[in-house]
């Protein structure tokens, strides 16, 4: 009676470590929502999302890390089934840090991204906040006689929240894009997972929660790239 309780307790105790043992799509799923819109959002909200997500992306760190030191790492050399895997990954993974880059520079590479009316009129929203943010910078630091104005705030203001209208919703687009492919990508992980690591199964869904961690680790940003406010 005493064995099969201990058996029992046992068993208990393994399922419920594998009940516990989070995948990759269960971090991606629970991760801290944005607490307000895009535009809505000011410079001390953001600071502290950030802080919560970059705190969340540290756990994802010591659970792989936890996985890893339980598992044995394969020697990949030669592989040609990894090699193949890594490129279609970081093919895949680089169309939405290219439009990242597109939107962070206004560039023109992506018109189905952001149309020629739409770059002209953050670019001159960009010129706005720049000019007057140096003319006050200038006055700050006596280089400059000119006082400084009323009108110059509502200015400001004003371009910036044209600027976030336009780019908050482009900077969302490319982000659920990158979701989307992530999501895509997961069977190409588990099997990256599977040819790397030995001994644990649980250390097969490291390349997949590594991903996971590289998206949310730079959401919160993304997310808000379009306020210039939190610049």
């Amino acid at each position: 009676m005493k064995r099969i309780a201990c058996l029992f307790t046992a068993y208990l105790c393994i399922n419920i470590s594998l009940y516990a043992q989070k995948s990759a799509l269960d971090y991606l799923n629970n991760a801290p929502k944005p607490p307000v819109a895009p535009c809505e959002c000011t410079k001390a909200i953001y600071d502290k999302y950030e802080f919560i997500m970059d705190s969340y992306c540290d756990k994802l760190i010591a659970d792989m890390e936890d996985r890893e030191r339980k598992a044995g790492k394969k020697d990949l050399s030669g592989n040609i089934e990894y090699e193949n895997l890594m490129k279609i990954v970081i093919n895949e993974t680089q169309i939405p840090a290219l439009k990242f880059y597109c939107l962070d520079n206004v560039c023109d590479e992506y018109p189905e991204l952001l149309n020629e009316a739409e770059r002209k009129t953050v670019t001159n929203d960009l010129q706005i906040c720049t000019s007057l943010a140096q003319k006050r910078m200038d006055i700050l630091l006596h280089r400059s006689s000119e006082k400084e104005k009323p009108e110059w705030i509502k200015e400001v203001d004003k371009a910036q929240e044209e600027y976030c209208c336009i780019m908050s919703i482009k900077y969302k687009t490319v982000l659920d894009e990158d979701y989307d492919i992530l999501i895509r990508l997961m069977p190409s992980f588990k099997r990256m997972g599977e040819i790397e690591y030995s001994g644990s199964q649980a250390a097969t869904d490291i390349p997949a929660i590594n991903a996971v961690r590289a998206y949310l680790s730079q959401y919160a940003l993304r997310y808000y790239c379009g306020n210039l406010k939190i610049k």
